[in-house]
């Protein structure tokens, strides 16, 4: 049994919920890295594991791209071709939040610096979430086994 202030207090919920829920939030990012060396077709690993593939390759970093850019991680990455030195680099996670300043709202000078623009729900929610792997470009170049500078014969 529904009594009238059970149903008033649904809807009021339901109208909070639809208020709040469509903001201007964007996600978007890159999760993949493009890998190349020198000389090409040498097999790359991804903390160590290998992935089955070689240069040049983009390779995604994650599986699903909101999880994995905004939940994502460093990783290393280790290029080997035989009869060279294997290379490996690191790949930074980066993750940024925004939001709108006050003053993002108004048409014109002549008008109040206040949000008048927004929703309920750019109030709780952050405007923006953008990520990249930095460098989201990695060439490497491989040295012949024993060759590589810094090491001596």
């Amino acid at each position: 049994m529904c009594t009238m202030s059970g149903k008033l207090l649904r809807h009021l919920q339901l109208l909070v919920l639809a208020a709040v829920l469509p903001s201007c939030a964007t996600f978007h990012g890159r999760t993949e890295v493009l890998i190349t060396s020198s000389p090409a077709g040498a097999a790359v690993y991804l903390d160590g594991q290998d992935t089955g593939e070689t240069t040049p390759i983009r390779l995604d970093l994650g599986d699903f791209m909101f999880v994995a850019g905004y939940f994502g991680s460093d990783h290393e990455i280790t290029v080997r071709k035989p009869g060279f030195e294997p290379e490996t680099r690191r790949v930074y996670h980066h993750t940024a939040h925004y939001t709108s300043t006050w003053g993002e709202g108004v048409s014109d000078w002549m008008m109040l610096p206040l949000p008048l623009f927004w929703t309920l729900g750019d109030w709780f929610t952050p405007i923006g979430v953008k990520w990249d792997f930095i460098p989201h470009e990695l060439h490497v170049k491989l040295y012949p086994t024993g060759k590589a500078p810094g090491q001596h014969p």
